[in-house]
């Protein structure tokens, strides 16, 4: 399995979202208009490390 573009976009800007948020002390947070909450971020994250994994540029955040 390789993430296609978009869907490794959209979990980039999850964990994005989610580390800001974080900083910031919110437990739960919203992207383009939807809530996002730990289990969101935890499959956007395992999305980044399959994308590293099969050799896709993943940008650090």
């Amino acid at each position: 399995y390789t993430p296609d573009p978009k869907e490794l976009a959209k979990a980039i800007k999850i964990v994005t979202a989610a580390r800001e948020a974080e900083q910031k002390g919110q437990g739960v947070i919203a992207v383009d208009g939807r809530m996002v909450d730990a289990p969101v971020v935890s499959q956007a994250l395992r999305i980044l490390e399959l994308a590293r994994l099969a050799g896709m540029e993943v940008s650090e955040l």
